[in-house]
């Protein structure tokens, strides 16, 4: 790969896989506390730093001088067969051991759940919990207001952004406020915040 027309389509390639890593780890960020995919988002990121070790691993390996084909090829394979065993486990074998270790009625409550949420989601709007004071000295005091595990609320009180009237418009506020939420969907339970 002396030439340079190969090593422009490398580069290409390399930047174009980096980009869709960079974009999952971005979409893995927002979707953190969801509790549905709790456990999905979790091996997820675990399948993809175990791949970055193994790209560096890769790497590390071009450039050593092994004089031998033979440890070289059981070096390789022997990578390759840990990363995809370990993929496999992250991201199948725990969804299979899994419900043999739960109970009937958690996963009777489990498809309960999804059921319900489908429901809700048809019929129902969502609304956030977004209260802003203004002080008498004219400033703004913004609190955000999500829930927890538990329904424990956490207020995120941020003096920084005092008169910035395009903080809800910003996109890295948005994947901010997307990262807290614990559902997909905050669902109102009354109808006249349409």
């Amino acid at each position: 790969m002396h030439n340079a027309f190969g090593l422009l389509i490398i580069s290409i390639i390399l930047l174009y896989k980096s980009m869709i890593v960079i974009t999952m780890l971005i979409l893995i960020f927002m979707e953190w506390n969801i509790e549905l995919i709790l456990y999905d988002v979790r091996f997820i990121v675990a399948t993809i730093y175990i791949d970055i070790i193994f790209v560096i691993i890769s790497i590390i390996l071009n450039f050593l001088d092994i004089s031998t084909y033979k440890t070289y090829f059981i070096i390789r394979v022997f990578t390759i067969l840990i990363v995809s065993i370990t993929n496999f486990i992250l991201l199948y074998g725990f969804r299979i051991i899994m419900p043999s270790f739960k109970k009937e009625e958690d996963i009777i409550l489990y498809i309960n759940t999804i059921h319900n949420l489908r429901h809700k989601f048809n019929g129902s709007s969502y609304s956030s919990n977004i209260i802003s004071n203004t002080n008498d000295i004219g400033t703004t005091n913004t609190e955000i207001s999500y829930a927890n595990k538990g329904n424990i609320e956490r207020d995120f009180s941020d003096n920084r952004l005092r008169n910035d009237s395009n903080y809800k418009s910003t996109l890295f506020s948005k994947i901010i406020d997307y990262h807290f939420k614990t559902s997909s969907m905050d669902f109102s339970e009354s109808n006249s915040q349409i």
